[in-house]
């Protein structure tokens, strides 16, 4: 029986290990199920053991220190006895999954090396690693009648791949993280190219500069925001009534030439903003580079 057969034709099953002394890592039970849509809220604190889920369809809700997250297909989710952690099937999808429960003094360096933490509940596996997984779960129930003495055996080996698996999909997650960080990056640091070379142009606004990225104008405005500290105007404008005072220094004394070569057409307004930034008005600046230095 292949797994697609055994996870249609059957509602829950459990299998049993007959474990040796093991006191670094022991593996309880197997265990699949079709929640049922009113099933009760189930905790992690029941158990005296560490209980890891894969869901194939459905959802569910799970609970982790006061904090609750709709999990489906593909997610991978960890109740555990020292962390306040529980779910709760969905009534409309009741989640279907398999599970497998264990313990030992080396249970917390799996949970670590699958990628779980203490604010870290569930995984989403990727695809590539899915049908890996559900057969490293399926293994255990498709056995030979008269090979129960190497349940223990068995047992282990398919949870090591499963740990396996497990830890692929997080460093797989942390590293398209990594990369989308660095993407976000880069368009914040072409964003602030454009603006050095385009800040003479009165119309130049977010708006353009994502055009250039091809992003989203408010993609790109929230990228810059969280990069810079500050919304794209504000930067533009600090940056524009820097390079005026820079103008100044130079020896510029026209208001209206500075005032145009730094993106305002008009001179009255560069003035208001200029003197609201430096708390002295332009002309008040370039009469202090003009006067005699000692």
């Amino acid at each position: 029986m292949e797994y697609n057969d055994f996870e249609k034709n059957t509602a829950a099953k459990s299998v049993t290990n007959i474990p040796t002394n093991h006191i670094d890592l022991s593996i309880g039970h197997y265990g699949f199920e079709h929640t049922n849509a009113h099933k009760a809220y189930v905790s992690g604190s029941s158990y005296p053991t560490y209980r890891l889920h894969f869901i194939l369809k459905g959802q569910l809700t799970m609970f982790m220190n006061g904090q609750k997250t709709v999990l489906k297909k593909n997610h991978c989710f960890l109740l555990r006895p020292d962390i306040d952690t529980g779910y709760l099937t969905d009534r409309n999808a009741p989640a279907c999954f398999y599970w497998v429960s264990f313990s030992g003094n080396n249970s917390k360096e799996y949970v670590a090396q699958m990628g779980f933490g203490e604010k870290t509940g569930y995984l989403t596996v990727p695809a590539k690693y899915a049908k890996k997984l559900r057969d490293a779960f399926y293994k255990n129930f498709d056995r030979e009648e008269d090979a129960e003495e190497l349940t223990d055996v068995e047992f282990t080996e398919h949870f090591m791949q499963i740990v396996r698996l497990l830890h692929l999909s997080s460093v797989n997650a942390a590293q398209n993280s990594q990369a989308h960080t660095k993407s976000r990056k880069k368009y914040v640091e072409l964003a602030l190219e454009y603006v050095n070379e385009h800040y003479a142009d009165p119309s130049l606004c977010i708006g353009d500069v994502a055009k250039t990225l091809f992003l989203h104008e408010n993609y790109l405005s929230k990228l810059f925001k969280n990069a810079m500290g500050m919304t794209f105007g504000s930067y533009l404008t600090q940056k524009r009534i820097e390079y005026a005072a820079s103008l100044m220094e130079q020896g510029h004394t026209s208001v209206t030439e500075i005032a145009s070569l730094v993106g305002y057409a008009d001179p009255l307004y560069f003035s208001k903003v200029y003197k609201k930034y430096n708390k002295i008005s332009p002309s008040e600046n370039i009469k202090k580079f003009q006067s005699p230095r000692s």
